[in-house]
């Protein structure tokens, strides 16, 4: 790709060939028998201009000067406007009958018109020359001021017509975190001109990482950079951007895989390995043994820090908080206990009741549920009250069968803090502590078990009086109603009757059980309902 050598080098060939000369003919559409041949190639010649306007503004001009910024060159006229030429990644310049150049990614045709030829533009001088693009990256535009309007204005300086000083480039890469790399590439920021592989091979030269931040970047660093930075770019324009010219040890011979060892490791000439990654988006050649990240350790070094230097970590990477500024593990509460127990804290009325260690290691391995079970078990032993467990608490009778054996506690043997849904039941109060106590010393008071409210029923539904039953002229129905109370007489002797059971205390259901009985079939309609 055509970066500042490769530029610098096609502004010195149309100068070498062209300058002085008057433009006597321009031809603005494809040539070379490319896929496009014969057709005006709007994207490479922009801006609504077409190839008659480009032909009028051109011809007749002469070429007083050849100037380059960056990537960016353009041809002074006699009289503005003046065009502008970017070469994109596969453009060029080629004279008729001269010599081509000798980039890496792309060669020009010998032939003439060259294939792929976008423009070409005859001198009064006999040369002719002929703008090529394979990708139809390269642009074409018309500037009456190029250096006071984009896109050459926004462009940062040229490392070789205007190179920085050192103070500036430090300044420059004082505050960025992006990686040096990326800062390099970018046109209009600390230099222009920079691409892909210059910018690798001054990061090797000065032995940085491509990927390291610049905010962390040491002064010697920065100075290398700096003078790898000029020197790259000089050297590689006096060897007119001919690769086999450039210096044995550079990068450049071994990051298009060339230098491959027997194992196919492309390699240095120092004998270390080449590894690649992406960086700044585009493809890096990087030598780990040589090329380290930044020695500055935090992009803190403005607020100070140990010897002037920043603090952090060397591969910029977030340092951890001071041990004194860590956030706990645990909340304190307002009276010391710890935030896991201030449900019981709550219940106790306030008292400590933090878990023994062998308690707490047997919530870690149990789920959310059996952590509250543990946490009222220990509160039950320090305040001397029996435990909540299911085994201890006395279960309600089953059907038909008897009240079970209470526990030796009592009816209100209940831990503070336990419920229903954690297999205790719910706290006694004063109330139900009284009518159990009344349960026990008045049996008249007891609730009866299902068998005796049987009888009971069947007892009060054979002393109900059955309403004769009238005709339909108003009269006595006679021996039909009679008929009828008898037979529904009869049936409620063996009918159960269900009784809705009076409302008792909590802790008479652990003694005695109040279930229903479930009634058989209803009596017909034509049977007078049974009351109690």
């Amino acid at each position: 790709m055509p970066e500042l050598p490769e530029v610098e080098t096609s502004r010195l060939y149309v100068e070498e060939f062209c300058l002085g000369s008057t433009i006597t003919n321009v031809h603005a559409t494809e040539q070379g028998g490319g896929p496009r041949d014969g057709q005006f190639d709007d994207i490479v010649i922009g801006e609504d201009m077409t190839a008659k306007s480009l032909k009028d503004t051109l011809e007749g001009r002469k070429i007083v000067e050849l100037r380059r910024r960056g990537k960016q060159m353009w041809f002074v006229l006699d009289k503005p406007p003046h065009p502008l030429f970017h070469f994109g990644m596969t453009g060029a310049f080629t004279v008729k009958g001269e010599k081509r150049h000798k980039f890496v990614k792309f060669k020009v045709s010998e032939e003439w018109p060259p294939r792929f030829a976008k423009l070409e533009i005859q001198m009064s001088n006999g040369a002719c020359l002929a703008l090529t693009d394979p990708r139809r990256l390269s642009r074409v535009k018309l500037r009456a001021e190029p250096e006071a309007s984009p896109p050459i204005s926004l462009l940062g300086p040229d490392p070789l017509t205007h190179p920085l000083s050192l103070e500036t480039f430090a300044a420059a890469l004082a505050k960025p975190t992006a990686p040096i790399k990326a800062v390099l590439l970018a046109q209009d920021r600390v230099v222009s001109g920079v691409g892909n592989w210059v910018a690798d091979e001054v990061c090797f030269q000065a032995c940085v990482h491509p990927g390291a931040a610049c905010n962390t970047l040491d002064p010697e660093q920065i100075a290398a950079l700096h003078s790898r930075l000029l020197s790259v770019c000089r050297e590689a324009c006096e060897a007119r951007a001919d690769y086999t010219s450039f210096p044995k040890e550079w990068l450049f011979h071994h990051r298009w895989g060339k230098g491959k060892n027997s194992e196919g490791a492309p390699r240095v000439s120092s004998g270390h390995p080449i590894v690649f990654d992406v960086v700044g988006g585009r493809t890096t050649a990087i030598v780990p043994a040589v090329q380290k990240k930044g020695l500055l350790r935090s992009p803190t070094a403005a607020s100070g820090g140990v010897d002037g230097r920043r603090s952090g970590s060397a591969s910029g990477k977030k340092p951890k908080p001071p041990a004194a500024m860590a956030k706990p593990k645990t909340k304190a509460r307002g009276d010391g206990v710890g935030e896991g127990n201030a449900k019981a804290v709550r219940q106790t009325g306030g008292r400590d009741v933090t878990p023994k260690k062998e308690d707490q290691e047997g919530q870690d391995k149990s789920s959310v549920e059996n952590k509250k079970s543990v946490k009222a078990r220990t509160a039950a032993k320090k305040t001397g009250r029996v435990s909540t467990k299911a085994k201890d608490v006395a279960p309600v009778a089953k059907k038909g069968g008897g009240p079970k054996k209470k526990s030796a506690a009592g009816p209100a043997a209940t831990a503070p803090g336990s419920s229903a849904r954690g297999g205790g039941r719910k706290k006694a109060t004063p109330t139900m502590r009284a009518a159990a106590s009344k349960l026990k010393t008045d049996p008249s008071a007891q609730v009866p078990t299902p068998a005796a409210r049987g009888k009971q029923a069947t007892a009060v539904a054979s002393k109900v009086a059955v309403a004769p039953k009238r005709g339909r002229a108003g009269g006595d129905d006679g021996g039909v109603g009679k008929a009828v109370g008898a037979a529904s007489a009869k049936r409620a002797k063996t009918t159960k009757v269900a009784v809705k059971p009076e409302r008792i205390p909590a802790t008479a259901v652990a003694s005695q059980s109040c279930r229903t009985t479930t009634a058989k079939r209803a009596p017909s309609r034509r049977s007078p309902r049974l009351s109690v």
